[in-house]
């Protein structure tokens, strides 16, 4: 019985850790689009997350109280020419800096783990608004990290990386985004954790009501593939599911600035954290 509370701990701890620094449900109207060969973006997110809750599949939840503030810069920069002469590819990056508190626990301040990789554009049809990318994110366990305070550590302490394919399509005002992730986790060597493999579904559908102002419903799905491992010990019943639904409000500063407010509302969570999470995006076309 002390080992499996010591187990339940641990998940609960675990489901917090890195949550400023996950790229999950992170997508605007427009993302999936191309631009010309040496193009480059400058977006920059300020996060805040509001956790009160963590809701196992069985049994009631249970109060964590969990704030999360979080400034992400991210470059994307578009390669001068074309790979074969026709596909347009790039590199991209991500470089979190957050605060965690939760109640009784003490809080952490600093860098988390850096993100990068590269992108390619499979299909690409100006005439119709169409694009199909896949995107490379390889999430790299430099954030802070203390084994002895697990729930509001910065980092994760493990090599994660995410396969992304990404869709768009924008006929007239109306506008769809939507990305499918495989999340592929490796093991932390610290705690001895073996996170389970991940999938994600992302998509935003959005109209502009006028020139300059757009909105958009969004709603993102995440779904643990396996049970989570801990010391080698397989603890059963422990995946993940996620839903999440929001509002994302966007308006062009200028031909080279655009904002974008999001606010997403856990609808539905079982072996994962609950509440809400809201950002403000500034995106810098060069």
């Amino acid at each position: 019985m002390k080992k499996l509370l010591f187990f339940m701990v641990l998940i609960v701890a675990i489901s917090l850790m890195s949550l400023p620094m996950s790229r999950a449900d992170v997508i605007d109207p427009f993302d999936n689009i191309s631009a010309p060969p040496g193009a480059f973006a400058l977006g920059v997110y300020f996060n805040y997350q509001h956790l009160p809750e963590y809701s196992p599949k069985h049994g009631s939840d249970v109060g964590i109280h969990v704030d999360v503030s979080a400034l992400a810069i991210r470059p994307v920069y578009f390669f001068p020419k074309k790979l074969f002469g026709k596909l347009s590819w790039g590199a991209n990056a991500i470089i979190p800096f957050a605060h965690v508190s939760m109640d009784n626990e003490e809080n952490h301040s600093g860098i988390g783990d850096i993100i990068f990789g590269p992108f390619i554009f499979l299909y690409e049809n100006q005439k119709a608004n169409v694009y199909l990318s896949f995107w490379e994110f390889v999430q790299a366990p430099t954030g802070q990290y203390d084994r002895n305070t697990p729930d509001t550590n910065i980092g994760y302490d493990a090599w994660w990386f995410e396969h992304e394919l990404a869709f768009g399509w924008y006929p007239g005002r109306f506008g769809i985004d939507a990305n499918l992730n495989y999340w592929q986790k490796l093991e932390s060597d610290k705690l001895n954790i073996d996170y389970p493999d991940a999938l994600e579904f992302e998509t935003v559908v959005h109209y502009g009501i006028t020139e300059k102002f757009r909105v958009g419903i969004n709603f993102a799905g995440w779904w643990d593939l396996d049970d989570m491992e801990i010391d080698n010990v397989t603890i059963p019943d422990t995946k993940g599911t996620n839903y999440k639904l929001g509002l994302n409000l966007g308006y062009n500063l200028s031909k080279n600035i655009i904002l974008n407010l999001r606010t997403m509302y856990d609808v539905k969570s079982d072996n994962y954290t609950k509440g809400w999470w809201s950002y403000l995006r500034i995106l810098y076309l060069f």
